[in-house]
């Protein structure tokens, strides 16, 4: 027997709210978050969402000063070069 997996339509009834619960062995707390593909779960305390989203927004800032020369004409890997430390000075 194949299972096949829920779609994002899938409605599954709920039994409980505002508990912890068990996926499959991986224990979530109320209030976590979880990021889940095809390769695996990751579960991400609710205290730490605050700092997880500044450093997404410093990612987001860091790699768009590569992204620029990156899709510039005429990129060659020298701009791709001086861009990598200009990236990185970017801290907060």
């Amino acid at each position: 027997m194949s299972l096949s997996q829920p779609s994002v339509t899938t409605r599954l009834p709920a039994v409980d709210w505002g508990c912890e619960i068990n996926v499959h062995g991986m224990v979530v707390q109320d209030g976590n978050l979880v990021h889940a593909d095809r390769h695996g779960a990751a579960i991400i305390p609710a205290e730490a969402v605050d700092d997880l989203l500044l450093q997404v927004d410093l990612i987001i800032r860091q790699e768009a000063v590569i992204l620029e020369v990156e899709r510039s004409p005429g990129f060659t890997v020298d701009k791709f070069k001086a861009a990598w430390p200009r990236s990185a000075e970017i801290k907060e």
